[in-house]
């Protein structure tokens, strides 16, 4: 039986940070924006897996990501970025 789960994260994707150490030997902690939108994709997966059972074997994952085009690239490669002819690496 094939099952289709749908999730849209708004906003362009975060990268997963490193976890930071102190030196009080306190315990490493992960960074605020990684935290709050990994908690944004958890709760957005909790909610379309409402009334469903978890997943038994393989699965498949296709993750399509909308990048913005950076303000910092030359005029010529944002054009050619929105013309579709650059993609982000």
């Amino acid at each position: 039986m094939t099952t289709s789960i749908h999730i849209t994260i708004p906003g362009a994707p975060v990268g997963k940070e490193r976890p930071r150490f102190t030196r009080a030997g306190r315990p490493p902690y992960t960074p605020a924006k990684t935290r709050s939108w990994e908690a944004a994709a958890q709760l957005l997966a909790r909610s379309a897996m409402v009334g469903r059972r978890p997943f038994e074997g393989p699965v498949l994952l296709d993750v399509f990501a909308v990048l913005p085009i950076p303000k910092s690239w030359p005029k010529m490669k944002q054009l050619r970025a929105r013309q579709g002819f650059l993609l982000p690496t």
